[in-house]
């Protein structure tokens, strides 16, 4: 049987690469991320609590969204403004340190750390869906083309839904 904590490492390790991906327009390293994805649902498969797999294969379909949404905005060289690239760096910052927060709850269990996840969870998912209202009145506005605006969506759902269902590891 495979940990979540393993699972989890692994998450960080792949969401590393889409991220480098991202930030260098390197093709090689997101499909390489998309290949991991696939062992990861392998392994997912493998722990014993249901609730866990459920939730871990949950975060994985987001990831794998995230992943596609930057692989075509790299292979058809689309650009994002500068807001959305900022918006996009805090959530890529932020969930690197989640991970990190997830990971050790897991370890202890502890009380105020979950509380702090679940906070952590709330905040994010309600930037995600903030940001996408402020992209959707830009896009009205003629800032943000069409184009990038689907590619850009689909990545705050991405890690929004990220965030969100690795979150619920913390409710168990």
């Amino acid at each position: 049987m495979i940990e979540s904590r393993k699972v989890i490492d692994r998450f960080g390790k792949m969401f590393e690469a889409v991220l480098t991906g991202f930030q260098t327009h390197n093709t090689q390293l997101l499909h390489e991320a998309g290949k991991d994805s696939i062992i990861l649902g392998q392994e997912i498969l493998q722990i014993r609590d249901a609730y866990y797999i459920e939730n871990l294969e949950a975060a994985r379909k987001s990831f794998n969204k995230l992943t596609a949404a930057v692989e075509e905005k790299v292979a058809h060289k689309v650009l994002f403004s500068e807001t959305a690239v900022k918006e996009l760096r805090f959530l890529f910052e932020g969930f690197s340190a989640y991970l990190c927060n997830i990971n050790d709850f897991l370890i202890t269990k502890n009380e105020v750390l979950r509380q702090h996840i679940k906070e952590e969870t709330a905040n994010y998912t309600k930037c995600c869906r903030d940001f996408a209202t402020k992209h959707e009145e830009r896009l009205i506005k003629g800032v943000c083309q069409p184009r990038s605006s689907s590619i850009y969506l689909n990545m705050l759902d991405g890690i929004g839904g990220m965030f969100y269902n690795l979150g619920q590891l913390a409710d168990k």
